[in-house]
């Protein structure tokens, strides 16, 4: 198996300080009281233990580094807070950060005047707040956004919708088509998948006559090589941003351990595919593929192939249409019309209506969207999508 190295786009750390020494760039830092504020950047949350006082000093790197959100020395708390993105990498962005190209990140830095950093004690004892691990996966069936539509429709978990990005200013961009999976937890848990290209566009400012420049100022790159390299790759990123979910995703460790830059650059584990396996019902989304198979006539036939389907037909249609296909709304209508005790708490929904549900509102979004023709290969695409995640890091 031809395994791709695990590559991250941000990565948010806290760093111990003597990984870094400032002694001869202190003209380079500058004080001020930056968490007094509950909205700042900062402060995540989650992350009680770094809600500071506003009353800390801290030393804020003043000279700005495209790629990098902030770096700021805490000496009260001994550790450095540091935020960048592989735009830090310029022209080799499209790579990621990966265990070959810390080695640049840290090289930049010390050019750009943050300190001397001592790379190996910076990789192996930073602390790691949040990271987005990502792959571009090459497509061989057709468009990116018939890949999009073909995980929207398939997958139970996937909704596909506008969203949009932040950029580095924490400004947001404008409304790019995606998909993402995953599930709404208090803690954030998803798989976003989206043309980066798109996403690009939707970042740069109104009116930007040329992207050229815009790349070139964002990411280092010209537009023509960006827009090559990103033309035919579906980009799939999972964001992680708890220590309990970076231990179980790419280490052995047991709380209250903590997940080091080193762990999630050196993992051989899959975040990527473990997370959408657990998110991805396979057994109804093999279900929902057979039946995009059929021909239109075929899945008529099926709806009234047998007691139980016809049944189940009879009943969900009209759930379908009023909720226009969206599968929580008709499982919960269903849940709490048919499937409560008297005393008002929820019975488990039948597997074999389940099945039923799930795949007639697949159909009617995709009858909606597309109309009645068979679904051209999407079998094909979303086992191809399914298999190349196989082979991230």
């Amino acid at each position: 198996k031809k395994y791709s190295m695990k590559s991250f786009d941000t990565i948010h750390l806290s760093v111990p300080d003597d990984c870094i020494d400032i002694s001869k760039k202190l003209k380079n830092y500058s004080y001020g009281q930056r968490y007094n504020s509950e909205t700042h950047e900062i402060i995540e949350k989650g992350l009680s233990e770094d809600r500071l006082n506003p009353n800390v000093k801290q030393n804020h790197f003043d000279i700005k580094i495209p790629g990098v959100s902030h770096i700021t020395h805490i000496p009260d708390y001994n550790k450095f807070d540091i935020k960048f993105s592989s735009k830090i990498l310029r022209g080799n962005y499209t790579e990621g950060i990966t265990q070959k190209s810390i080695k640049d990140v840290v090289q930049i830095l010390e050019s750009a005047g943050v300190g001397e950093i001592y790379t190996d004690m910076f990789v192996e004892n930073s602390i790691v707040r949040v990271c987005d691990n990502t792959y571009n996966i090459e497509l061989d069936n057709g468009k990116i956004e018939t890949y999009l539509d073909c995980l929207d429709l398939i997958i139970t978990q996937g909704k596909k919708g506008k969203i949009q990005s932040y950029k580095n200013d924490n400004t947001k961009s404008k409304n790019f088509d995606s998909v993402v999976i995953g599930k709404t937890t208090n803690k954030l848990q998803k798989i976003t998948i989206y043309n980066k290209i798109e996403e690009a566009i939707a970042s740069a400012p109104s009116g930007v006559g040329n992207y050229n420049s815009f790349i070139m100022k964002e990411y280092g790159m010209n537009w023509a090589d960006f827009h090559d390299y990103f033309n035919n790759k579906l980009r799939v990123e999972l964001r992680v941003t708890n220590q309990e979910h970076l231990r179980k995703l790419y280490t052995n460790k047991k709380s209250p351990q903590k997940v080091t830059l080193e762990d999630i650059l050196l993992s051989k584990k899959n975040a990527i595919l473990h997370q959408w396996d657990s998110f991805v019902n396979e057994g109804l989304t093999n279900h929902t593929i057979k039946y995009f198979d059929m021909t239109h006539k075929e899945r008529e036939l099926y709806k009234l192939g047998s007691f139980s389907k016809a049944a189940n037909w009879a009943l969900l249609k009209e759930f379908v249409v009023i909720c226009d296909g969206d599968t929580d709304r008709v499982r919960d209508k269903i849940q709490k019309l048919y499937y409560t005790n008297d005393d008002g708490t929820p019975r488990k929904v039948s597997p074999s209506v389940l099945k039923d549900l799930v795949m007639f509102c697949s159909d009617y979004r995709r009858v909606k969207r597309l109309g009645l023709s068979p679904a051209d290969g999407w079998t094909l695409k979303y086992k191809e999508v399914r298999s190349k995640l196989a082979k991230v890091g």
